[in-house]
């Protein structure tokens, strides 16, 4: 194994730990299966700009909107390792 190979393999099972700690600490929004069709509705309204841009979670300062940050920000890290050590690059 390369060191690179190495290094992106414990950036993984660090962005995993940290991914899966991050998730359990948000609390859940609904419990019931509603929820499903709920999700539904918020992405088609942000998708078409019914969602106000005020209430971006990029511009909260709620620790709920800094945990939703860290999931999205770890999930990309996430698949990003994964792909690059899936690539036979190195």
């Amino acid at each position: 194994m390369s060191v690179l190979r190495i290094i992106f393999t414990i950036a993984m099972i660090v962005d995993s730990v940290v991914l899966t700690a991050v998730v359990l600490f948000q609390q859940g929004r609904d419990q019931n299966l509603g929820a499903i069709s709920g999700a539904a509705e918020m992405i088609a309204q942000s998708s078409i700009g019914g969602e106000d841009k005020s209430k971006s979670v990029w511009k909260k300062r709620t620790p709920e909107a800094r945990l939703k940050k860290a999931t999205i920000i770890c999930s990309v890290a996430f698949f990003v390792i994964a792909v690059l050590l899936n690539m036979s690059l190195f």
